[in-house]
């Protein structure tokens, strides 16, 4: 009678194979999302200052948010996207300070966007995939605040 310990190695020597294609194939795809994520300019008012920086958004209907530092307090903030409807999510933003909270985002195109919500009891919004000459429509200056747009550098301030 053939033994049958040929036939389990070989067995056990395709399931191995198999385990390692499959570790490729999840590295490839984390490579693969990094080439198609596109990341956008941002701008947001957070604790009545105006933050500059980059949403990244992903394929997969994620994202990250990852703004300033602030050029006089070093303010930073950063936070993770998701998809909760076809052109609307969430926000989980996180700032150095220790304050957080979430905002409700909405789409007008695949990559531009404004979003809304509450760090505590300050009001937050946030713009993405705009030039800066289209932001202050969609952002909420703190009182007696108001937006000059320079546009040579294509920059956004708050006086």
């Amino acid at each position: 009678m053939p033994s049958s310990r040929p036939i389990y190695r070989f067995l056990l020597a395709m399931v191995l194979l198999g385990l390692v294609a499959l570790e490729g194939c999840a590295k490839l795809s984390d490579m693969g999302w990094g080439v198609l994520t596109s990341k956008v300019d941002a701008f947001a008012i957070v604790n009545q200052q105006l933050l500059v920086g980059s949403v990244y958004l992903v394929p997969d209907r994620t994202g990250r948010v990852v703004l300033g530092p602030h050029p006089e307090s070093g303010q930073v903030c950063a936070g993770a996207m998701h998809y909760t409807g076809m052109s609307s999510g969430i926000v989980d933003l996180h700032c150095g300070e220790g304050s957080d909270g979430q905002l409700e985002f909405t789409l007008v195109s695949d990559s531009r966007g404004y979003a809304y919500g509450m760090l505590g009891s300050d009001r937050v919004s946030l713009v993405f995939g705009m030039p800066a000459h289209d932001a202050p429509a969609y952002l909420r200056p703190p009182v007696g605040r108001k937006f000059i747009v320079n546009e040579a550098e294509g920059r956004l301030l708050m006086k």
